[in-house]
């Protein structure tokens, strides 16, 4: 079975970057005019492919081969055969074959190219694991992110020890929020309105008692006004007697 030769390093790991050539190729389909450009069908791409076939002398009847040969209608890319790219250019291929998983095929011209290359590429050991090392690494930077966006939750790890159910946890999640709970130690809530303009005083209970045994003042009454006393009778014939009496000592003085 054909089969394209893969470049490696030293050590034997896959290079999944683009060769000299790849890179040429990519620069150069980006300065032709996009109106030129055109999808062949794919019973052309396939009758284009078999001629390439009988003129190596190749097999035929043996499908990779012919497939190999079939030309990439799309991309950075187009005009080389399948063989080619994924000699050239391993990275495109995972890239492409993976962006692919979730693309439902059509009757287009463009789908079915791309999807006969991607069955063309996923024949292969080599394609097949690269993308499981893109799918595990895709998943390790998600689950990175979105520990460093959202935190570890708690609560969470309460369920997985078997201390909280996952109802209770859910229970929570959609009450308090995922990351909010309300604390298991109860406040004293403050005595004084907060609309008085005062700020809250937590009371404690030894407070409250010793706020009670405070004598309280006795309420202000307001007291009578009492006018002065008019002077009685008695007091008054004393002073006519007093009288009447220094008139006699002065008679009597100047009569003498």
């Amino acid at each position: 079975m054909p089969r394209p030769v893969f470049r490696s390093f030293s050590n034997g790991t896959l290079r999944l970057d683009s060769s000299e050539s790849a890179t040429k190729i990519k620069e150069d389909n980006k300065q032709k005019p996009t109106q030129i450009l055109h999808c062949l069908p794919p019973d052309q791409v396939k009758k284009n492919a078999i001629v390439a076939v009988k003129a190596k002398g190749a097999d035929l009847t043996n499908e990779l081969e012919v497939l190999g040969e079939h030309i990439v209608q799309f991309g950075a890319y187009r005009g080389q055969s399948f063989l080619w790219l994924l000699e050239n250019c391993l990275g495109y291929v995972t890239w492409l074959c993976h962006s692919l998983q979730n693309d439902a095929p059509s009757n287009a011209p463009i789908s079915v190219n791309k999807h006969t290359f991607k069955k063309y590429a996923e024949t292969f050991v080599e394609v097949k694991g690269s993308l499981a090392r893109k799918k595990q690494k895709d998943q390790e930077t998600a689950a990175a992110q979105a520990t460093h966006t959202t935190g570890p939750t708690p609560a969470l790890g309460f369920v997985v020890s078997g201390r909280m159910t996952a109802e209770k946890f859910l229970s929570k999640a959609a009450k308090d929020g995922q990351r909010k709970f309300q604390p298991s130690i109860p406040i004293r809530q403050p005595k004084m309105p907060l609309s008085s303009g005062v700020p809250p005083v937590f009371w404690t209970e030894e407070k409250t008692k010793t706020q009670d045994q405070k004598k309280t003042k006795p309420p202000f009454t307001k007291t009578k006004s009492t006018s002065p006393k008019e002077p009685s009778l008695s007091s008054s014939l004393d002073d006519d007697v007093l009288c009447k009496v220094a008139e006699q000592v002065e008679k009597d003085i100047l009569g003498k």
